[in-house]
């Protein structure tokens, strides 16, 4: 993933991406304590950049995190603007903003004002659902919590990376993952969505998924958009049973898959609903 040549930031100052930004002390390398919000920049513009920044306000305070004054969407943006223009990414590029802990003790932190770091990445694509569907699997080794803390974008990453080594030790797209109650609740970066007699279903939040910028907005849309959502829970019966499948994150828009082990799905609603998202976002 790393471009050699480009520059971050780390807590305001510019850096080669190369740089050391943490120590063995630092207690998101050694607990796990941050998050992150992933975004997509098209045209020199932040797709759901107020929606993005909400987010990583609230998982902020969730892991009482202080927040600066200065730290506000409107200087975050700045930077990022700033890093994109740097790194010469303006016209489509996915950028990584990771806030995570210092160096103090597990038990008794001196300092609650976290570091920040941006990175940033150049897409070649262009924002388009897939032609060729995505084959996935579910894994089933790690279960995935259902509290307030799984909703977030937390650098404890270990179930979904593990998903992910799966998936790709199985030649697939991607894995999905489950919950404590043993149900599917969204794939390694992605929520999950499937439909079933032109009805939209996906996990509620309380299943234990992260609350996905675009899975909020095809719920807040709705209406508008004339299509029939629900939140419902997932068992795997339901995943055999539905007319067609599709995963959502704010960088890939929509993925739809095609099969998931000798199941196949279409994509005909699917490619409506993509088509609807695409209309609003470039209006």
């Amino acid at each position: 993933m790393k471009q050699k040549g480009t520059s971050i930031i780390c807590n305001g100052e510019i850096h080669s991406s190369d740089a050391r930004i943490v120590t063995a002390d630092n207690r998101c390398f050694r607990y796990g304590e941050g998050i992150f919000e992933t975004m997509r920049v098209i045209d020199g513009r932040i797709i759901f950049a107020s929606a993005h920044f909400n987010r990583l306000f609230e998982g902020m305070r969730l892991l009482k995190f202080e927040i600066p004054a200065l730290f506000s969407e409107v200087a975050l943006t700045k930077q990022i603007m700033f890093l994109l223009r740097k790194n010469n990414l303006e016209t489509s590029a996915r950028v990584r903003l990771q806030v995570f802990g210092k160096e103090e003790d597990l038990f008794n932190p001196d300092n609650v004002i976290p570091n920040y770091v941006i990175q940033t990445w150049r897409i070649e694509n262009v924002l388009e659902l897939n032609e060729t569907g995505y084959t996935v699997g579910i894994y089933s080794e790690a279960k995935k919590s259902c509290d307030s803390f799984s909703n977030i974008k937390s650098c404890n990453y270990l179930p979904y990376l593990m998903a992910a080594r799966y998936a790709a030790a199985n030649k697939w797209n991607d894995s999905l993952v489950m919950n404590t109650s043993g149900r599917v609740c969204e794939s390694t970066i992605a929520n999950i969505f499937w439909i079933k007699s032109n009805h939209i279903f996906t996990p509620p939040l309380s299943e234990g998924c992260v609350a996905g910028i675009m899975r909020s907005y095809l719920l807040a849309k709705r209406e508008s958009s004339n299509l029939e959502i629900s939140e419902k829970l997932l068992e795997r019966e339901e995943l055999l049973q539905a007319d067609e499948i599709f995963l959502t994150n704010a960088v890939n828009g929509l993925r739809w898959i095609q099969a998931i082990g000798k199941k196949q799905y279409h994509r005909n609603l699917v490619t409506q609903v993509f088509d609807d998202f695409m209309k609003n976002i470039i209006d």
